[in-house]
């Protein structure tokens, strides 16, 4: 998913009336084309959905409500290069997504950084706001965090809990831990 890059970087440097931004990213965006095979065939299939949800919980759905709401926001406001790319990538990928499967972990980087944008915005509209009525962010803002953890303590507790009560209980997918060698068994 490099392409989305440097095509970002192409369409910040024409936006922004920077020539040598624009010159380097389409030129690596040309290299990148010719010396990849990025195939784009299929028939609509309906993987936007399937997108959208593995985006939600790699990022958690609250703070990917957060990243495109900050998406949305910067869009009115001046745009830098962690727009531009971060808004490209998820531009790109629900666009692939359409008409085949798309791996997420190609995008998911450029969609991170944009985690300043998102704290901009959310000290935006916190700033302007009179005391007693930022509690409802603050709100916000621990709701997000709370659930960003328990994913992470989750993750962090899922192979310890398998290897421990694993063969008891039946709401663990095993197969991610066993080799599809002993699955055929």
């Amino acid at each position: 998913a490099q392409f989305a890059l440097y095509l970002a970087v192409a369409i910040y440097g024409y936006f922004n009336r920077r020539w040598y931004w624009l010159g380097v990213g389409m030129g690596l965006l040309v290299l990148s084309i010719f010396n990849a095979n990025y195939p784009i065939e299929g028939v609509p299939r309906g993987h936007l959905q399937t997108l959208l949800g593995i985006y939600a919980v790699t990022f958690s759905p609250f703070y990917f409500l957060a990243i495109v709401y900050a998406l949305y926001r910067g869009a009115k406001g001046k745009k830098d290069i962690i727009w531009y790319i971060a808004i490209v990538a998820l531009f790109v990928s629900i666009l692939l997504s359409i008409r085949q499967k798309v791996v997420v972990i190609d995008f998911t980087p450029f969609l991170i950084i944009s985690t300043p944008l998102v704290i901009e915005i959310f000290r935006g509209s916190v700033a302007i706001r009179l005391p007693q009525f930022r509690k409802r962010y603050y709100l916000l803002c621990q709701i997000v965090l709370i659930v960003l953890l328990l994913e992470t303590l989750l993750i962090a507790v899922d192979y310890p809990i398998y290897k421990n009560f694993g063969k008891d209980l039946k709401i663990i997918d095993k197969s991610i831990y066993i080799s599809s060698l002993e699955l055929k068994k």
